[in-house]
């Protein structure tokens, strides 16, 4: 795979988990981009994948969102090039802004739930 397409698919990986765990939080591509100093547009770019995230900027992404850096990366594999089954689909979006559409206390003991079955199944399969 070239250099360009890796890059490529790795915009594209950040970009989903960008927006998968803002549309989580409930929070618009506005809100983000004024969090972070930039318009909507810029937002949109880099949730498509269409421009490169710098680390600095990443980090204070991340900042907004309440997650560490390496959650982006979470799900990259062979180098940058990510399986075509590990994209986002809208269905993972619709979900996102479900829970993030709760109130704060059921939001928070469905991510208690998910944590643990998540811990559950790893212990399973271990």
């Amino acid at each position: 795979m070239s250099a360009i397409l890796e890059n490529t698919a790795i915009n594209q990986h950040i970009g989903a988990r960008i927006r998968t765990r803002r549309a989580l939080l409930g929070m618009s591509q506005e809100k983000l981009g004024e969090a972070i100093g930039l318009t909507f547009q810029q937002v949109q770019k880099y949730e498509k994948g269409m421009n490169s995230v710098a680390a600095p900027r990443l980090y204070h992404i991340a900042q907004a969102l309440d997650v560490p850096v390496s959650f982006f990366f979470d799900g990259l594999c062979d180098g940058g090039a990510r399986h075509p089954e590990d994209k986002v689909s809208i269905v993972d979006i619709e979900t996102a802004k479900a829970i993030g559409g709760m109130e704060p206390g059921v939001r928070d003991a469905f991510r208690s739930l998910a944590r643990t079955l998540k811990t559950s199944q790893q212990n399973a399969a271990a």
